[in-house]
């Protein structure tokens, strides 16, 4: 891996005049594009590393403030390096939670309990805003979760997991992963429940 070789990818961003934001991403090198999002891209590097650009250095900041809070737990992609404009980090093998869950069409209570113990455990560090869609956690050997992409986890305050709920809502999983949550974690459930009506959403 040469780093002249990577460096020679960049990702801007463009509004279009209804708001929409689209990322462009300019990739003259053979390193695979494996995520992106308005923030930025993720190329992987080889067995063990991948890469992240972002749009604006702003987001580099954001990002490595919530690895360095959360860096102690085994759940959060190992940190190798940085730069002005990218993160490296390690690349985790296994599909996304929302492709896993759609293919098995069951969670199990591990899954849930893991969730519930990452969310837990993140809030205790000061993340005002844990970003749990199911594409950000990816499924390893043993149904272990790792979980990515936490730019914006001191962006501002968000009482619930919206994005988890809506994720689990449409592939038919989130009554069970409430009915877990209200029996392994009864106090973040009841958190949850003074932020938004569970029985309803």
């Amino acid at each position: 891996m040469k780093k002249k070789e990577f460096k020679s990818i960049s990702v801007s961003r463009v509004i279009d005049s209804d708001g929409r934001k689209t990322l462009i991403i300019n990739n003259p090198t053979d390193f695979r594009l494996i995520g992106k999002g308005v923030q930025g891209a993720v190329f992987q590097l080889d067995d063990d590393r991948c890469i992240k650009f972002y749009v604006k250095k702003s987001f580099v900041e954001k990002e490595m403030k919530a690895y360095e809070a959360a860096k102690k737990y085994s759940f959060i992609p190992e940190f190798y390096e940085r730069g002005s404009n990218y993160i490296i980090m390690e690349y985790i093998k296994g599909p996304s939670l929302y492709k896993y869950l759609q293919k098995v069409n069951h969670l199990s209570q591990s899954i849930s309990q893991q969730i519930l113990m990452i969310h837990r455990e993140l809030k205790k560090v000061g993340f005002t805003r844990i970003e749990s869609k199911l594409g950000h956690f990816i499924v390893t050997d043993g149904e272990v979760l790792k979980f990515v992409d936490h730019s914006d986890a001191f962006s501002y305050f968000q009482p619930y997991p919206n994005e988890l709920f809506t994720d689990l809502k449409k592939i038919g999983l989130l009554q069970t992963f409430l009915d877990h949550a209200k029996e392994l974690d009864p106090e973040q459930y009841s958190e949850w429940g003074k932020a938004v009506d569970l029985e309803q959403i």
